[in-house]
């Protein structure tokens, strides 16, 4: 991943393994929460379409 990449170290702003353990835990919290609200959006749309769906039903 390109944001790891980053934390490892670039040309202007080298970290060590160390300077960039921290910030590699917080992204893999990062990743989750924005797997998590991936899912939960995920599953909003298909609960509105649903509705659309059984609105669509209801009216014939």
């Amino acid at each position: 991943m390109r944001i790891k990449s980053v934390l490892r170290g670039s040309r202007r702003f080298p970290l060590t393994q160390e300077e960039a353990a921290p910030f590699e835990k917080n992204l893999g919290k990062l990743q989750k929460i924005m797997r998590d609200f991936g899912n939960r959006l995920e599953d909003a749309e298909h609960k509105e379409a649903k509705e659309y769906l059984v609105g669509d039903v209801e009216e014939l």
